[in-house]
C-alpha cells in the first residue's frame, strides 16, 4: 500500500488544518508530512500553534510516516533556514524518520543546524528566537537545553521562576514584539500578562512532563512545551486574513473592540502549547477507576476542562507555586482578551471582552462540537494593548 503524503502550504487556515486530521482516520498506510520553510506573513491568528499541535498529533500516531521538507536535505543552507523557524525545528525533533524512503536522515544529524536558535531560546536572547517576527521559546524533552533560562532558575521541572522574573520576561517579550508596547502597556497590564504566561507555563510544565500513564517524555519519546508571541495590528477593514477560515467569534471580537472608534488596534498574539495528554485526559488519569477519554461524551469532556479553571480546582499532579488557572480567567477578563483553546476533542473560544466573569467558552463550531482528537493543549490569545486613531 502506497504511503500517503500531506503537503502543508504556506497559507493554511485553522479550518484547513482541522481537515488534515481526517487523513489519519481514513487510511491505514503510512502518512508522510511535508512542511514549508515558513508560513506566509508569519501565519494568521492561531495558525502556527495549530500547525505545531498538528505535527505533535501526527508524530504520536501509529501510521505516522516520514517528515519531508520542500528543500532537499542535501541543501544545507535551505535546511538551516527551515530549522530556524519553529515549525521546522519542532517537526524535526518530533518526527520518527526524516526524508522519506529515498534519502532517510537521522534527526540527530539534522538538528545541529538549529543550534543558533536553540542557544538563543536557552539563553533568553529573545530577539533571535523568531528573527524579527516575535518570540518563540520551546522546551524539548530530553534535550541538553530543555529547561530554558527564561522559564527556569534551576534545570528541573520544579525549578520554574517566580512572579517577578515572569514580569521581566513579559516586558522583554513586549519589547521584542514591538518597542512601542513598553510605552502603551501599563504596569497593571504587564502584571496581568505575566500572570497568564506564568500560570499557563506552570500548567503545561506539570501536564506535559509525563503522559497519562505516567511515562516520562524524553529524546526517544519526544514532547515540546513552549510559548509563541508576536505583535498583531488589526482593523475592521484590513488584515482579515488573520481570521481566515475562522468562525465569526474572532470577527465579532474585533468588531466589538473597534466599534466605538473605528481605529486600528495593536494586540499581542500569545500562545502556550504542549503535546502532552491534554486537560481532560490528564484529569481522568488521576483516578485509577476513571474511564478513558473515548468512553465519555463531549459534554463530559467539556465539564472536565471547565472544572480546571474554577477557583480552588487543580488539574496538576502536584501543588504548584502559582495561584491557579482561575487567575488566568481573571486576568484575561481584565485584559479583555480573546481565547482559542484546542485540547482533546474540543475546540473552544471565549471573548473575555464580553464574558469576563468566569470561564464559559463556546464551541468553535456549535453544530459540530466534537473535533478530531489532538495531542496536548494549545492556548491562543489576542490581548489588546492599545487603540490608535
Amino acid at each position: 500500500m502506497a504511503d500517503r503524503l500531506i503537503s502543508i502550504g504556506k497559507g493554511e487556515s485553522v479550518a484547513s488544518i482541522e481537515k488534515y486530521y481526517r487523513s489519519f482516520a481514513t487510511t491505514e498506510s503510512l502518512v508522510d508530512l511535508k512542511l514549508p520553510q515558513k508560513l506566509a506573513y508569519g501565519g494568521a491568528f492561531a495558525i502556527l500553534p495549530a500547525l505545531l499541535q498538528f505535527v505533535g498529533t501526527w508524530s504520536r500516531l501509529s501510521n505516522a510516516g516520514s517528515l519531508r521538507f520542500y528543500v532537499p536535505f542535501e541543501d544545507t543552507t535551505g535546511i538551516e533556514k527551515t530549522l530556524q523557524y519553529p515549525l521546522g525545528l519542532v517537526a524535526t525533533y518530533m518526527a520518527r524518520s526524516l526524508g522519506g524512503r529515498g534519502s532517510p536522515q537521522d534527526r540527530a544529524s539534522v538538528l545541529p543546524h538549529a543550534a543558533n536558535l536553540v542557544n538563543a531560546m536557552y539563553s533568553g536572547d529573545l530577539a533571535n528566537t523568531l528573527k524579527g517576527q516575535g518570540v518563540f521559546l520551546g522546551c524539548f524533552a530530553g534535550a541538553r537545553h530543555e529547561f530554558l533560562i527564561p522559564f527556569y532558575q534551576q534545570p528541573r521541572e520544579s525549578g520554574l521562576r517566580g512572579t517577578s522574573d515572569f514580569e521581566k520576561l513579559t516586558k522583554d517579550v513586549l519589547a521584542v514584539s514591538d518597542r512601542s508596547f513598553r510605552q502603551f502597556s501599563s504596569d497593571a497590564v504587564v502584571r496581568s500578562i505575566a500572570t497568564v504566561i506564568r500560570e499557563l507555563i506552570e500548567n503545561t510544565n506539570d501536564h506535559a512532563s509525563t503522559d497519562s500513564e505516567g511515562r516520562s517524555y524524553d529524546w526517544e519519546y519526544p514532547n515540546v512545551r513552549g510559548l509563541f508571541a508576536r505583535k498583531t495590528t488589526l482593523s475592521a477593514d484590513g488584515r482579515k486574513d488573520i481570521f481566515s477560515g475562522d468562525s465569526d467569534g474572532s470577527f465579532s471580537y474585533l468588531r466589538t473592540l473597534l466599534d466605538s472608534t473605528g481605529s486600528s488596534a495593536e494586540l499581542l498574539e500569545l500562545s502556550v502549547f504542549d503535546f502532552g495528554p491534554g486537560i481532560a485526559r490528564r484529569r481522568l488519569s488521576r483516578s485509577s477507576e476513571a474511564p478513558n477519554l473515548d468512553s465519555i461524551s463531549i459534554r463530559e469532556e467539556e465539564e472536565l476542562v471547565t472544572a480546571s479553571f474554577r477557583l480552588g480546582a487543580s488539574s496538576k499532579l502536584e501543588k504548584g507555586t502559582g495561584v491557579g488557572l482561575d487567575s488566568v480567567v481573571r486576568c484575561l477578563g481584565e485584559l479583555k482578551a480573546f481565547m482559542r483553546l484546542r485540547t482533546g476533542r474540543l475546540s473552544l473560544r471565549q471573548d473575555f471582552a464580553r464574558e469576563s466573569s468566569e470561564f464559559a467558552p463556546h464551541h468553535e463550531l456549535p453544530n459540530h462540537p466534537r473535533r478530531s482528537l489532538v495531542a496536548g493543549t494549545s492556548f491562543s490569545l489576542l490581548i489588546p494593548l492599545s487603540l490608535r486613531n
